[in-house]
């Protein structure tokens, strides 16, 4: 089995752009477990502050995780278009899309993943782009041996569980992420009951770094650690495709940044499909890009699962953003996590009004 070294940058010696953790509290409405909190910021950075046209103007402050969906910011930042557009950038790493959520006020903009709907419902963000289909690489998964694996189809044709054999077992996920989220859809698709379930709460290296070390009897593990080859010793029960969910990563915008800087925000959505335009049209260099972004995020990512998630977790193009209902998954997404008591019903509205669509069609417009 292939091992991931996850390396924290404490302080990254090429910036000087030094950023805390923000709150340690998870987002609100998320169920409760038993663990500590990631680490938040993990590195930092700026672009274009000091170049020409640009030193004067604010730098517009731009949050990323350190994952596949936000490898998109190496692209502007190889290509320079801060410095050509006259917007510079100051960017802050994080460990999963809950911990920006967590560090609401040191951030402008954010190309996240699944989380982005509590920033929509609970601080008022706006959904300003979806850059990747992020739907495969969610994974829940059973060591080999286990008597679960033999219940497939048992309740849901093709999907592994059963309530009597799930409840009460111990699981390990992400709380407020796509790993959450995926969990919640295979328990209900089972018919088992979440709250009679242990749940471990740990950002997703931890969850991958504690399943290796034999702890949990489950656990949701997310790309690139889904993709890593498992024979012999874990086997996958349901897939967030299994279980009828879809996940959009998401590009947002605080509601200061949208009020206050609405012109940089455009330019800001603009750069992410020139980005997914540049990333699917070549392989190749999707693949320099996806690999140096991990390398420079302190992950040591196989070239096998580097071509994988670029396989099966398709960049949005411009044109393909045209086609989009924009705004009708974050919905149905908020939906879902409405009626499982995870957001407050009452923020359903919020949800909506939060879905930008100004900022997605000017965006758009600038590709004929």
């Amino acid at each position: 089995m292939k091992k991931l070294t996850v390396l924290i940058l404490a302080v990254c010696i090429c910036f000087s752009l030094l950023v805390g953790c923000g709150n340690q509290t998870g987002p609100a409405g998320t169920q409760s477990g038993t663990t500590s909190t990631p680490s938040g910021t993990q590195q930092s950075g700026s672009t274009g502050s000091n170049s020409g046209t640009v030193e004067n103007k604010k730098p517009l402050r731009v949050a990323v995780m350190s994952f596949y969906c936000s490898s998109l910011l190496d692209v502007i930042l190889e290509e320079n278009w801060p410095e050509k557009d006259n917007l510079p950038i100051e960017y802050l790493m994080f460990s999963n899309g809950a911990t920006i959520n967590e560090a609401m006020g040191e951030w402008d903009v954010a190309i996240t993943g699944g989380a982005f709907i509590y920033a929509l419902a609970n601080y008022d963000c706006k959904l300003i782009a979806h850059q990747i289909d992020g739907t495969n690489g969610n994974n829940v998964m059973a060591r080999v041996g286990d008597p679960i694996i033999d219940t497939r189809g048992a309740v849901v044709p093709g999907i592994c569980g059963t309530p009597e054999i799930v409840e009460g077992k111990t699981i390990l996920t992400a709380f407020g992420t796509t790993a959450h989220y995926t969990l919640l859809q295979w328990l209900q698709k089972i018919g088992a009951d979440p709250n009679k379930c242990n749940f471990i709460n740990q950002d997703q290296a931890t969850v991958y770094q504690s399943w290796v070390a034999g702890e949990g009897d489950y656990c949701v593990l997310t790309a690139p650690y889904c993709f890593y080859d498992w024979t012999g010793d874990s086997e996958v029960l349901a897939t967030l495709r299994d279980v009828g969910g879809q996940l959009m990563e998401a590009c947002i915008a605080t509601k200061d940044a949208y009020e206050n800087r609405y012109e940089d925000v455009v330019t800001f959505a603009e750069w992410i499909y020139r980005a997914t335009n540049k990333l699917a049209a070549d392989k190749d260099y999707a693949f320099r890009i996806v690999k140096n972004y991990y390398m420079n995020a302190g992950k040591n990512v196989s070239d096998e699962d580097v071509l994988a998630e670029i396989n099966n977790k398709p960049f949005i193009t411009s044109d393909m953003a045209k086609q989009l209902n924009f705004g009708e998954f974050a919905i149905s997404y908020g939906d879902y996590y409405i009626e499982q008591g995870m957001i407050d019903p009452s923020r359903r509205d919020a949800i909506k009004q939060n879905i930008a669509a100004d900022v997605f069609q000017d965006a758009l417009s600038r590709f004929k």
